[in-house]
């Protein structure tokens, strides 16, 4: 799904859940998406996507990320190599 919010072209994601019978299952899904919600809190660099927010019901998990247009390969095309130092890598 594309949306239009604060000037700028945003994707937001949508993980349904009602369909998963086991509660176990569904409370581990949760528990997987609050951790992965607390590491794209943290990343900020110039070739991640960047996370906007992230909101969850009884059935139903959403992430708002700016839009990545195009494809890698026409991101990468007019780049020679991609640098990366020692403190990008380990943030």
């Amino acid at each position: 799904v594309q949306c239009s919010y604060n000037k700028g072209t945003y994707a937001l994601k949508r993980m349904r859940l009602d369909k998963i019978k086991e509660e176990s299952t569904r409370k581990r899904i949760f528990a997987s998406f609050e951790h992965e919600l607390q590491t794209l809190k943290k990343l900020n660099h110039p070739n991640i996507v960047p996370f906007v927010g992230a909101a969850r019901d009884a059935n139903t998990i959403y992430i708002l990320m700016r839009l990545f247009s195009g494809s890698l390969k026409s991101h990468m095309k007019g780049e020679q190599k991609f640098r990366f130092t020692e403190e990008d890598i380990f943030f």
